[in-house]
């Protein structure tokens, strides 16, 4: 499945040897009339976008990323194409939401 991301990246800040930088993505499947193959009796579309937010910091003198917090939210449909299990198809709303931080333990 094909999925576009557009991210930007953000130095917002260096402070002691650290690089404070912001990313913003937007994420998108493109087209949901294309289909891929599970079987040769199933197929499956699936059409999400959504946003990533991101702020990270790095360490300037190694590249190494020390914390990085990350919010993500997609939604989107899933759509399973009639079939001889599932003669009307399907079709599924789907919410994503997360959060996360990544952090580095010395």
């Amino acid at each position: 499945m094909p999925i576009d991301i557009d991210t930007t990246y953000m130095l917002k800040q260096r402070k002691d040897g650290i690089a404070y930088i912001d990313a913003a993505a937007k994420m998108d499947m493109g087209d949901s009339s294309k289909t891929i193959e599970i079987d040769p009796n199933n197929k499956m579309a699936m059409q999400i976008s959504g946003t990533i937010n991101a702020t990270s910091e790095v360490e300037e003198k190694t590249g190494l990323t020390r914390k990085s917090s990350i919010a993500m939210n997609f939604s989107g449909v899933m759509r399973m194409e009639a079939s001889p299990q599932m003669p009307e198809g399907m079709t599924t709303p789907m919410t994503i939401v997360g959060n996360a931080v990544v952090e580095l333990v010395k």
